[in-house]
């Protein structure tokens, strides 16, 4: 089969409903749920030259959830779980369950260190096919350079082991540079 023979199309709609509070000046907390519907459609030809068509639909909810905490002047943490469908390469859709925590400190005027670890489980939304599963863990510190309020550049390694069922698991190494522009925020006013 060629790519030409092959078309692909995923849907999702949701609808959130949400809340942020800052409960005081070191507690942040944020959350957001609702329901989804997710649908994808998959024509491709098969091996006696006819058109066939896969669809998948799931019905569920996604959610985000965040809690930051300043433990001092200097040092903050925070833990974030989210729930969500997403389209994958095949056409079909993958359900994430992600869970992070973090923590940053600001070691110098300018200079902040920070480490995230997380796990992500991907898998079928509609619990039917298990092959699809996968478990990511991930390991990651990050120092950044504030060069003015709104530019920073930074650096960050990250470790990540994938698990596969039905594979061997994987690890993998990466570095990162970058520059950050952080837009001053907009308030509308009335």
């Amino acid at each position: 089969n060629s790519d030409d023979d092959e078309n692909s199309k995923s849907d999702f709609y949701g609808i959130g409903l949400g809340w942020r509070q800052e409960v005081s000046e070191r507690l942040r907390w944020s959350f957001e749920a609702g329901p989804r519907y997710f649908y994808s459609e998959e024509d491709r030809i098969n091996g006696q030259n006819q058109k066939e068509t896969d669809d998948d639909s799931s019905i569920g909810y996604f959610l985000n959830a965040e809690l930051r905490y300043k433990t001092s002047e200097l040092t903050n943490v925070q833990f974030r779980a989210q729930r969500s469908v997403e389209g994958c390469g095949g056409g079909g859709a993958t359900q994430r369950n992600r869970f992070r925590v973090g923590a940053n400190y600001r070691f110098r005027p300018r200079w902040v260190a920070s480490v995230t670890s997380g796990f992500t489980l991907n898998q079928d939304p509609n619990d039917d096919d298990d092959q699809r599963d996968r478990n990511f863990f991930t390991v990651s510190p990050r120092v950044t350079y504030e060069l003015t309020q709104d530019w920073s550049v930074w650096s960050s390694y990250r470790f990540r082991t994938d698990d596969e069922k039905g594979a061997n698991r994987a690890d993998s190494n990466g570095f990162f540079v970058g520059v950050t522009y952080a837009a001053p925020q907009w308030t509308f006013a009335h």
